[in-house]
C-alpha cells in the first residue's frame, strides 16, 4: 500500500473546532496515544525527512507495539507494518538495540482519528502545545498517487483547512524535532 498524506498546522481553538466538525460530519474511529522511535544511522536514512528514502520506526499505539518501515514510492510512501506479539515496548527497544539500532528520535503524540469521505483524518496534539492535522489515503498504484494527493487537497480545502507547502512542512518537522521530539540512546 502506498500512503499519500498532507498536513496542516492548527491553533488550539482550530484543533478543537476541527475535532467537533469531523465528529459531526464523519465517523470517530479512535483516540490514539502513541510513543514512537524513529531510528537513525542506517542505509537510506537522512536527517532531512524529504531526502530520507527509508524510515524505520518502532511504535506503541494504545499498548500495541509494531515495527514500521516506510519507503519512498513516487510522491507517496510504501508502508509496511509488523505487529509485535509482545506488548512491552522496552523489550522491543532492546531487540532493536541488539540489531544495531542505538540512536532514535522519540516522539509522543495524542491523536483523534476520524474517517470522512473515505479519508483518514488525524487531529494531532503534541506534549508541547503544537497542533496539526493529517489527511491520509492509500493506493496500490504509483500511477494514482498524484490523483489521490489532489483529492486530499480538495477535501482539506472544502473543510477550510490550509495545507502546508513542502517548505512549510520541512520547517514544521524541524520545529517538532527541536521543540517536541527528543534524541535518545536506546
Amino acid at each position: 500500500m502506498i500512503e499519500v498524506e498532507i498536513r496542516g498546522r492548527l491553533t488550539e481553538s482550530e484543533y478543537e473546532s476541527l475535532k467537533r466538525d469531523l465528529g459531526a460530519k464523519g465517523e470517530f474511529v479512535a483516540h490514539l496515544e502513541r510513543e514512537m522511535y524513529l531510528f537513525s544511522g542506517y542505509a537510506g536514512y537522512s536527517g532531512n525527512f524529504t531526502d530520507r528514502a527509508t524510515d524505520i520506526r518502532l511504535r506503541n499505539t494504545n499498548g500495541e507495539c509494531e515495527l514500521m518501515v516506510k519507503q519512498k514510492a513516487g510522491e507517496g510512501r510504501e508502508e509496511t507494518s509488523l505487529k509485535l506479539q509482545d506488548r512491552n515496548l522496552d523489550k522491543a527497544k532492546l531487540a532493536m538495540r541488539v540489531l544495531g539500532f542505538t540512536k532514535a528520535l522519540k516522539m509522543e503524540r495524542s491523536m483523534d482519528l476520524f474517517r470522512y469521505r473515505e479519508i483518514e483524518w488525524q487531529i494531532v496534539r503534541t506534549p508541547k502545545g503544537l497542533w496539526y492535522w493529517e489527511a491520509e489515503q492509500g493506493t496500490v498504484s504509483e500511477d494514482q498517487v498524484q490523483q489521490v494527493h489532489d483529492r486530499l487537497i480538495a477535501e482539506a480545502d472544502a473543510l477550510g483547512l490550509r495545507v502546508m507547502t513542502p517548505a512549510e512542512l520541512t520547517d514544521f518537522i524541524a520545529l517538532l524535532d527541536r521543540e517536541v521530539n527528543v534524541e535518545v540512546d536506546l
